[in-house]
């Protein structure tokens, strides 16, 4: 976790001055920075499955695996940077350790690709393919592959909030500047920027010296704007700003609460929920509704259970606080939605690894001898979830200042289903459009049909991917508590990953099933031979089984979800709750004046009149006032009333009005009699265990006698915070030691 505390450098302690450090120039730095290493990243990513194929000799189903597994592997990658950095390196040092590790995988990338894969040395061309490498040669190219994955994914979530740190300015400046939220919110927009601006270079110049066979030259011009983009880093050290790190790990508390809760798997749960631990800190605080343990998800309650032996030596690893609970459960509940974005992941995956292989076998020559290179087409995606984002924000932004509530409940929920229905739209018109390329190609030849028709494939897929990964990062942020933002966060990244994992295996499946008894299979070296039509047909039949996943995860649970809205819904109104609270505080205090300048009647008919003129909410006040007299002289007025011989309207009011009243009154003082006895009882229980010579004897038989309840726990707690309050330690910890021996008896 990350406190939002400005310091010199991050391995110091000493406060900044946010004058000196960070703004603008800093920022531009880092987008410049981002801008530059995506062309070199992109460089390499954008024509990667032509390069497998026509340089490393693979087939068209085996190239798409292997892009698919090297993509999924930058978002875990991603995954592990952002919790490296936000747990331990912090993100200046994060994005320092693997930028560098980007520029040696390109360099490697690019020395194995001249001296060892390029054979002949012109080689690498749609018409003519190199020899097949040795395995040392394979090994050379995944590990510089891999190199490039680890740099690339490990630094980009850093760097994002890095650039964003230089332009916060929280803290005094605050009531100079007022536009703070939207200076960094500008720069989570420059940066996306930056990033489709680096891409459009890399997927139009660098794609197209790439698809002319100049594999070497692509590779070294990546490799050059990945040293630029580092060297452009490292020159804005000194102006940096930095954000010291501060808290636990949220990866680190998730796991905790795991472990604890299969450890205490054998434990009973408490019948009380007060009962689990809530933190030493907070046994002296009434519970909030937030506190309290939700019913879903029991098992993991058990992490919270207090036992003899986390009373005498605490370990987080076994003992965990409810609100740490909560948070898990929080991020369980969004689990099923997580899981209907993977197979999305999957199609996002084909648009730069087969539509790039379909594209290839179409018509790419235009007048003059121009060809355009296949994987240059992602352009129309990158234009597309620019234009949506740019105006999808622009749109959010005028509503709420104009504070106009349009959107409908959970739209996050429906951006999601409506990106996963565009995504399919577009699986089914590439399906349609690979059958009519199929059917005008000759032979072993390219298609006659012209490549620029993949453009709509292109476009609904982008659009597919502005709406669910938008919706995606939305809906998570606004789920997962702000312990576990990482993690929500995390959980966005890693449906990539995952996404590529699941799309690869999909395809090893289908080359698997389509390729017995000596058929080509759906995905074939010669595109007019297979059925990838089929293959884009299947994928958009899994994308449609995630818009209805109630036959395998059940209905979706939407009570959680509506709670959160709400009270989202509360703090975005901070005027009207604040007004609300105040409220309640000046009817609070009006209630408690009225009742101190009231005057107690001495006699029984003015009591009577005092009940009769005491709203509900205080009678429990005044309970205590009543006696046997009191309850006769009212059981007698009632018989008068009752056996009256001129029944009037006045008289039938006046029964009801003490009946009613005699009806809580005698509620009232049985429930605070039982409460005393309660009382009384619970502390002769508890002085019987403190003064006894033997501790454990002495609950054992109050066990027996089911004499050993809440109440005696609620004494204890009651003195342990005086003992606290006092100042009085030994007595404090002695007394510790006896509830936990307590609470294990209480939970059998």
């Amino acid at each position: 976790m990350i406190e939002g505390r400005f310091v010199n450098d991050q391995a110091m302690n000493q406060p900044m001055s946010k004058k000196r450090r960070g703004g603008w120039l800093s920022a531009i730095l880092l987008l410049l920075n981002q801008g530059l290493a995506t062309i070199g990243f992109v460089g390499v990513e954008v024509n990667l499955v032509l390069f497998c194929t026509r340089v490393l000799r693979q087939s068209n189903a085996d190239a798409a695996n292997t892009f698919s597994r090297w993509m999924g592997t930058v978002h875990l990658f991603s995954l592990a940077g952002a919790f490296l950095s936000d747990a331990y390196l912090g993100r200046y040092y994060t994005c320092a350790l693997f930028q560098p590790v980007l520029v040696i995988g390109l360099v490697a990338l690019s020395l194995t690709t001249s001296f060892l894969l390029l054979k002949p040395r012109d080689c690498g061309t749609m018409d003519f393919f190199c020899h097949q490498p040795s395995t040392f040669e394979y090994a050379m190219f995944y590990l510089s592959i891999y190199l490039i994955a680890l740099g690339s994914g490990a630094y980009e979530p850093s760097l994002a909030t890095f650039g964003s740190d230089q332009l916060d300015d929280h803290g005094d400046d605050d009531e100079e500047n007022p536009n703070i939220s939207s200076k960094q919110q500008s720069f989570y927009s420059y940066f996306y920027v930056a990033t489709n601006l680096g891409s459009l270079v890399a997927e139009t110049i660098i794609a197209y010296i790439e698809n002319t066979g100049q594999w070497t030259l692509g590779f070294y011009i990546s490799a050059a704007c990945a040293v630029l983009a580092i060297a452009l880093f490292f020159l804005g050290r000194t102006r940096y700003r930095f954000v010291q790190l501060s808290g636990p790990n949220p990866l680190s508390s998730f796991c905790q609460v795991v472990v604890a809760s299969c450890n205490k798997a054998k434990i009973a749960l408490p019948v009380e929920n007060g009962l689990l631990y809530d933190g030493p800190e907070e046994r002296q605080k009434p519970k909030s509704t937030a506190a309290l343990p939700a019913k879903d998800f029991r098992f993991l309650d058990h992490a919270a259970i207090v036992t003899e032996e986390d009373a005498v030596a605490p370990n987080p690893w076994r003992l965990c606080t409810v609100a740490q609970v909560e948070d898990v459960k929080c991020v369980l509940r969004v689990v099923p939605i997580w899981l209907c974005t993977l197979t999305f992941a999957g199609v996002f995956v084909q648009m730069v690894s087969l539509f790039v292989e379909q594209g290839a076998a179409m018509d790419t020559a235009l007048p003059g001898g121009f060809h355009i290179p296949p994987a240059s087409l992602t352009a129309f995606d990158i234009l597309v979830v620019s234009f949506f984002i740019v105006s999808y924000d622009k749109l959010s932004w005028m509503l709420d200042k104009l504070n106009t509530p349009v959107f409908p409940p959970n739209f996050d929920l429906w951006k999601m289903g409506a990106g996963l229905v565009v995504a399919m739209a577009g699986m089914v018109l590439a399906g349609i459009l690979e059958r009519e390329r199929r059917d005008r190609g000759e032979g072993h030849q390219q298609s006659s049909l012209f490549i620029l028709w993949q453009v709509p494939q292109y476009v609904l897929i982008g659009t597919g991917e502005a709406l669910v990964y938008v919706g995606q990062y939305d809906f998570f942020s606004s789920q997962v508590p702000e312990a576990l933002k990482s993690v929500g966060i995390g959980l966005s990244m890693a449906s990539v990953a995952v996404g590529s994992y699941v799309c690869s295996l999909v395809l090893t499946v289908v080359m698997a099933v389509t390729t017995r008894g000596g058929r080509v299979g759906w995905v074939p070296p010669d595109l007019n031979q297979g059925r990838l039509d089929a293959f884009f047909f299947l994928m958009a039949g899994l994308t449609a089984v995630e818009l209805d996943p109630e036959g395998i995860l059940g209905p979706p649970q939407r009570g959680h979800i509506a709670r959160l809205e709400f009270r989202k819904q509360l703090e975005k109104d901070a005027v009207t709750r604040e007004a609300f609270n105040r409220q309640l505080r000046e009817e609070r205090e009006q209630r408690r004046r009225r009742r101190e300048s009231r005057v107690v009647p001495e006699t029984i008919d003015g009591l009577i009149e005092y009940f009769l003129d005491t709203e509900a909410r205080e009678i429990e006040v005044e309970i205590a006032r009543l006696n046997k007299e009191f309850f006769d002289h009212l059981q007698t007025e009632l018989g008068q009333l009752r056996f009256a011989i001129n029944r009037t309207k006045e008289i039938e009011d006046r029964t009801i009005e003490l009946e009613a009243m005699q009806k809580v009154l005698l509620e009232g003082t049985e429930a605070y009699d039982k409460m005393q006895m309660d009382f009384v009882s619970a502390r002769e229980r508890l002085m019987k265990i403190l003064q006894a010579k033997d501790r454990k004897s002495a609950i054992l038989e109050l066990v027996e006698k089911n004499e050993l309840n809440r109440s005696v726990l609620a004494l204890l707690d009651e003195n342990i915070a005086s003992a606290q309050a006092s100042n009085q330690k030994e007595a404090a910890d002695f007394m510790e030691s006896v509830r936990a021996t307590v609470v294990k008896y209480i939970t059998l």
